[in-house]
């Protein structure tokens, strides 16, 4: 069994919404002001969230690209929990319970991913039209944090099943 059956509860749906929200936020701050921006924006950023790199606005299409192959491959991931690699052997009778982890885990992912790529493009484009520098000292610390409680989490219920 690889596809998930059970329904998503309260929390999933807030998640889903979460990312498609990203998703189409990243979108819209893409096509709304790539005709806008000055031919040279920020394309890289240091530890401290300071722009290091310039390169051409079109950047910001791959950017837009990477966010919704992202969100295909997680929402994929999250309607067959199945594939993802998990960190013990299934139990068998159990596997409901490990797949609605899994797929919990792979929301959670989608919806932090995309709400920080949308976060980067508004960031990006802020600093364009200098009116901010950069995505801020706290982005990368907090991004990690995050992340790592997130998978800790996952660790922690799965370990626990």
């Amino acid at each position: 069994m690889t596809k998930s059956t059970t329904k998503l509860k309260p929390l999933d749906w807030l998640l889903e919404i979460l990312g498609l929200l990203g998703l189409l936020a990243l979108c819209a701050l893409v096509l709304n002001n790539i005709g806008s921006l000055p031919d040279a924006i920020p394309r890289h950023y240091n530890l401290a969230g300071e722009p290091d790199r310039m390169g051409n606005k079109n950047t910001l299409w791959f950017l837009l690209g990477i966010g919704v192959f992202l969100y295909a491959l997680l929402h994929l991931l999250g309607r067959n929990p199945g594939y993802v690699n998990l960190p013990v052997k299934v139990v068998p009778g159990e596997e409901a319970k490990y797949y609605a982890l899994a797929a919990r885990m792979t929301r959670m992912l989608k919806a932090i991913a995309l709400c920080m790529m949308a976060y980067i493009a508004y960031a990006t484009l802020q600093t364009a039209k200098g009116e901010m520098n950069g995505l801020g000292g706290y982005f990368s610390p907090v991004l990690v944090i995050v992340l790592l409680a997130v998978v800790g989490w996952f660790w922690y219920r799965v370990k626990s099943v």
